[in-house]
């Protein structure tokens, strides 16, 4: 979206969006402002084992992307805000902002993707779960940017679902977000990855609960139900805050897991 990162007095700017909210609202003004947009990291690329996501892509770009290993990522971007916001708000701006309601951060994480990280020293690669620290902190250092996201191109996905809950029905910071990514259907789920949104310092999966599904012999209403209150007590870490309360929280994971699972179970 905006703000990426400080670097010696000045600001690292991808989209703008939230850059722009900070300096009417905290009246942060930034010595220098350092745009990435000439960069060429706008791009969508897919290889044969995974999709590269440059950190300048946009979430209109990925709204209309019909990739099928990025359907949870599409639908997550398709619900940034309004048309005008998704055409400015980057994938790098969302993840690197850190904040544990970021929608297309999410998604990466139910995709278990990895983050590609450039500074004087080079590169480095790890995995998403591992690049938050909290609230608005990372593991860049004041010399790093991010550069790339990698997906592992999995072709068994048969499900994706992204749901967030909050306020209004459009342009809300959510109070609970789900994103999740299915293989196998009906009666039996052979892999899965959950990963839960505003219920923690940072994006989360959802392990205890994909641990129990993919070792459950079949998926049927005593499962879901188990499944259900499993991820909104032992998978999220929740808060009572300004917008919501760690009860409500909680309600909210039950009721949107076991709805996700239903669905799955058609």
């Amino acid at each position: 979206m905006a703000l990426i990162h400080p670097y010696n007095g000045s600001t690292i700017l991808a989209g703008g969006t939230d850059l722009l909210v900070r300096i009417r609202r905290e009246r942060i003004y930034p010595e220098t402002i350092i745009s990435l947009e000439a960069l060429g990291w706008n791009a969508i690329r897919r290889t044969r084992n995974s999709v590269e996501i440059g950190s300048m892509v946009t979430a209109a770009q990925l709204s209309a992307c019909d990739c099928p290993e990025l359907g949870v990522l599409s639908c997550a971007a398709s619900q940034v805000g309004g048309a005008q916001i998704r055409n400015m708000a980057t994938i790098g701006g969302n993840v690197v902002n850190a904040s544990p309601a970021a929608d297309m951060a999410l998604a990466l994480v139910a995709l278990d993707a990895d983050v590609t990280i450039v500074g004087p020293k080079g590169e480095r690669r790890i995995h998403l779960h591992d690049f938050f620290r909290g609230p608005g902190q990372t593991i860049l250092s004041n010399e790093e940017i991010v550069r790339s996201f990698h997906i592992p191109v999995n072709h068994k996905i048969s499900e994706h679902w992204f749901r967030k809950v909050g306020p209004r029905s459009r342009h809300f910071i959510s109070r609970v977000a789900l994103a999740a990514v299915v293989t196998g259907i009906k009666d039996r789920i052979s892999s899965i990855r959950m990963a839960l949104g505003s219920v923690a310092p940072v994006p989360l999966r959802a392990k205890h609960t994909e641990r129990y599904l993919e070792t459950s012999e079949r998926i049927g209403e005593k499962e879901i139900e188990t499944a259900a209150r499993m991820a909104s007590t032992e998978d999220c870490k929740p808060i009572s805050d300004h917008r919501s309360s760690e009860e409500y929280r909680r309600r909210i994971v039950y009721n949107i897991v076991k709805e996700f699972l239903w669905e799955c179970a058609g």
